[in-house]
Order: C-alpha cells, then structure tokens, then sequence
C-alpha cells in the first residue's frame, strides 16, 4: 500500500445529516485516495486509527525489503509507465494464469474427456464423430505435452490459416474448436477461450451460388429400379420427401404413415429441433409398398452410409451414372418449387428456417413438366395413372 497521509473531516450534503469521511492514499499510483463514511464521529475516528497503522506498517514492510527488490521494483515501474498498468495488475495477472495453468491437463487428455461428455449426453453419432475427427487432428498438430491453458489466440489463428481447406471448412473447424474450449474454460482449463476469434482468420468470402444438381426424371428411374432393398426406403423418401440423410437415418417407420400420405419428423430427428410434416406423393408410396414395416428404423443404422456408398459406385460402373452430392434432397427442392411456385411452403417440407434459401438455391431449376414427370416416376409393375403431386399437397 502506498504510503501517505489518512484525514478524517465532516462530510455535508444539504438536507441530510452531517457524516464523516475518512480518506487515505490509493495502492495503485494515480489513482484517486479512497474514502469511507461514517454517520458515527467515534466510528469514523476508530477506523482512521485502523488506517494509520495500516499504512505504518506497509512503510516498515517497503523500507524493509532487499535492495534487489527495490530495484527490481523501480525498473518494472518505469517499464510499465506507458503501458497503462501498474506492477500491481502485472502481478495479479501472472499468479491468475499460474492457477489456471496449474488447474490445467492435457490437451489430448481433455479432448478425450470432452467427447466422451458429449457422448453421454446423447449427442448424434454423426456429430460426434465429426467433432472427434476435427479435435484429434488439431490436437495431432499441437506439441505432445502441451495443456489446454498452453493455447492462445494466436496459435489458434495460425493453426486455422495453414489448413489448406476450403474456408466454410476452416469455419467448421473453428466451431467445433469453440466448444470445446468454452468446456475446458468452464471447468478452469483456460483463462479464455482461444477459439473466440474476432479477426478475419474464417471470414466468409462473398462467392457466387454454385448451382445445384439434381436428377432427371429418368436417371431417379435408374436410381430406385436397381436400389438394394435396405437402402430403398431412403432413397425414396430423400427422392420424394426431401428428407435430409442424417434425419433419415434416425427415422423410424412409426413416423411413416403411408395411409394418410405423410412423415412425422420430430425434433430429436430434425436437423433444426422442430417438428415439421412432410406429404409423401403418390409415387413414393407405390416404392415404399414393398419395403415398409409397422414400426422399426426406416434404415440399417450401422450399415446405410457403407451400403449407400457401394450403390453409388455401381451406378457409376453399370449405368454410367455419377452420384450427385446431395442429389435427391436437391431434386425434390427443385421439382417441389417448381410444381408449387411457392418458396415458403416447401422450405417448411424441408425443415429450411427461411423461404429465401430455397428461392436463392432452387428457383428455375427446373420446369413444371419435369416436375410432373418427377413425381411420376413408379414402379414399371404398377399403374401409371399416378396421383399428381401438386394435388396431393393442395
């Protein structure tokens, strides 16, 4: 405490009763003297009393020191003048950030509690196994002994600028990264989360939509004619209904009521948690007649990815048929718009949180007669007088 002098003199406002108001210097050099009122003359006395051993003593302990520390304290001082901070905040600083290092483990340790975290609350296996994939390599290129506390802003900001990936990737990264430092930072890890970055490390580029591709009316007919029977379902209903892939691979056949033409998806499904209807055409439920159960997963949970993949490529190798990336999902937005002509409604079927995504990625696509020969595509064994799509839906 800097040493000086403690005064004790009336304190006045006009209307109220007189107090007493004891002042002594400030610790921090520049700052303004502190001060404390009492109503009590004898209680404002007791505490200046108090104050001025304080202080006495605080002298003594100064005038005790080593002259190492002296100096040592002069030079920090003159260092930190035009710094803004005094010798007392440096210190305060670097005994908070020991602490935190001393709290701190590994960084490999803790990503590996993190995910199992994760785990126990439920989150999807798809999401978990991307988070994992992304952490480990981060962590695969930090030094083997380096601790959560060792990450800094800075190192972060280098690390997402190397990777030599796409920038709505590096933005993945970052995401992911951001919460598992928020959980180490919860759990005294950390002192802050590196990965809250306000530079332009991830900034999104301004690009140009890249079109969509979808599938014509023919090559869906080639697509389901020669689908293995376990992944028929969701080919079908990612065809007819739009449904995203990780939806569908959570979906159960209790959520398929062909009866009255329609998907439940509920929000433990949707990607979005909430709930929302899709109409099933009549097209989809001529495919799925063959293949659908009372209740039961709509697709092999351990398996569809694999078997999805292996479909892919022989529709390459026998049909001279490339997949296209996200291809059914796309289709059906496309065809959907331009069937109905009306953006609002079919973002609602696709579980899209605003109108104008559909409008931007999916508008003139495709015409009205290819989206009637779309959701005409049945079975070659049965009837061809097919329901339109666009009355079903109305």
């Amino acid at each position: 405490m800097a040493v000086g002098k403690v005064t004790l003199s009336p304190y006045k406002v006009t209307g109220r009763p007189q107090k007493w108001q004891v002042a002594w210097p400030n610790p921090e050099p520049g700052k303004p003297r502190l001060r404390k009122r009492f109503i009590s003359k004898t209680d404002a006395k007791q505490f200046k009393s108090e104050k001025d051993v304080e202080i006495l003593n605080d002298g003594r302990e100064v005038a005790g020191l080593p002259d190492s520390w002296t100096r040592d304290a002069a030079w920090a001082r003159k260092q930190l003048e035009h710094a803004g901070v005094t010798l007392r905040h440096v210190v305060e600083d670097y005994l908070h950030r020991h602490r935190v290092a001393q709290r701190s483990t590994g960084l490999k340790d803790a990503v590996e509690d993190y995910l199992e975290a994760r785990e126990n609350d439920g989150l999807a296996a798809r999401s978990l196994g991307d988070a994992r994939a992304r952490l480990r390599r981060f962590y695969g290129d930090m030094p083997t002994d380096a601790k959560v506390s060792d990450v800094q802003k800075r190192d972060m900001e280098d690390w997402l600028a190397g990777l030599k990936v796409a920038a709505q990737t590096k933005r993945n990264f970052q995401r992911v990264l951001h919460t598992f430092f928020q959980w180490a930072e919860g759990r005294g890890y950390c002192q802050e989360n590196p990965a809250a970055l306000k530079r332009a490390t991830t900034k999104k580029a301004k690009t140009a939509v890249r079109p969509v591709q979808i599938f014509t009316p023919g090559e869906l007919r080639t697509v389901l004619e020669n689908c293995p029977r376990e992944i028929l379902a969701f080919h079908v209903l990612g065809a007819f209904c739009g449904i995203r892939s990780a939806e569908l691979e959570r979906l159960d056949w209790a959520d398929v009521d062909l009866k009255r033409g329609q998907v439940a998806v509920s929000p433990e499904q949707s990607k979005t948690a909430s709930r929302r209807f899709v109409p099933v055409p009549e097209a989809a439920r001529q495919w799925l007649a063959a293949v659908a159960e009372q209740s039961g997963p709509v697709t092999p949970h351990n398996a569809v990815m694999w078997l999805c993949r292996q479909f892919h490529r022989d529709l390459v190798k026998h049909h001279n048929l490339e997949w296209k990336d996200n291809g059914l999902r796309h289709s059906f937005a496309s065809y959907s718009l331009a069937m109905h002509e009306d953006a609002p409604r079919v973002s609602l079927w696709l579980g899209q949180m605003s109108p104008s995504v559909v409008f931007r990625h999916y508008r003139e696509r495709a015409t009205k007669e290819d989206a009637e020969a779309y959701f005409a595509v049945v079975p070659a064994n049965e009837p061809g007088n097919v329901v339109a799509f666009s009355e079903r839906a109305a």
